[in-house]
């Protein structure tokens, strides 16, 4: 799971839970990595009953505040995540990293900026924390900062949210070769979560959009870039 091998990770969540069905951890965790993978009925089942047996099981409280950030629901998310930050070095690093995505989400990019700060003041190659604090960046038109994470962040772990982030940024700054390279990556790689999903599906319509603004060629007629 930590790896983003998500299909192989369910795998193994499915085996411990036929070896034993009581093993909430495992269903939190199975829960979890149904609802990253944009699984949200069968993820959300798993962690309102691993809920229900723990209140404070700390890998469904996680799965309950991505649940509601992937619906939009993000005051509830914020809360559920408030119960993970700073109870558990086990899981602080994600939650301060989804709870940084709900902060922005409310436009909060201050508060978005300390959870992403503290986690990469200690763990600096962390590409997840790296990919969402340019997502900050983008949204306080801090371009320079953005782009700087944002090659951090391709360098360690490509990814569609992150090429499709930096499309956006050279779309801002008009470098509109740039972003069409990035928009065409972000169309190719395979979509692993579900921000990969949105970001891809953005992607594709920015595609078609750019594909009449960026020609390829000096004659008329040469067709476009896309």
């Amino acid at each position: 799971m930590a790896l983003s091998q998500f299909d192989k990770a369910l795998v193994d969540f499915d085996q411990a839970l036929v070896l034993n069905p009581s093993d909430d951890v495992a269903r939190a965790s199975r829960g979890f990595t149904l609802l990253i993978k944009g699984s949200n009925a069968e993820g959300i089942l798993d962690i309102k009953t691993a809920l229900d047996h723990n209140p404070n099981n700390q890998i469904a409280e996680l799965g309950q505040g991505l649940a509601m950030l992937l619906s939009g629901q993000n005051d509830r998310a914020l809360v559920a995540l408030n119960q993970v930050v700073g109870k558990s070095p086990d899981f602080d690093t994600l939650a301060r990293v989804l709870r940084a995505r709900v902060l922005l989400a409310k436009n909060d990019t201050a508060n978005a900026l300390v959870d992403l700060n503290t986690v990469l003041g200690s763990r600096p190659n962390d590409s997840a924390a790296l990919q969402t604090r340019s997502l900050v960046w983008l949204a306080m038109h801090a371009y320079d900062n953005a782009l700087d994470d944002l090659n951090k962040a391709i360098a360690l772990h490509e990814s569609v949210e992150v090429y499709f982030a930096r499309a956006k940024l050279y779309e801002t700054q008009n470098k509109l070769d740039k972003a069409a390279d990035d928009y065409r990556r972000a169309t190719q790689l395979p979509a692993v979560t579900a921000f990969d999903v949105l970001a891809q599906a953005a992607a594709k319509q920015k595609t078609q959009q750019l594909s009449k603004k960026v020609p390829c060629g000096n004659s008329t007629g040469a067709g476009t870039c896309l």
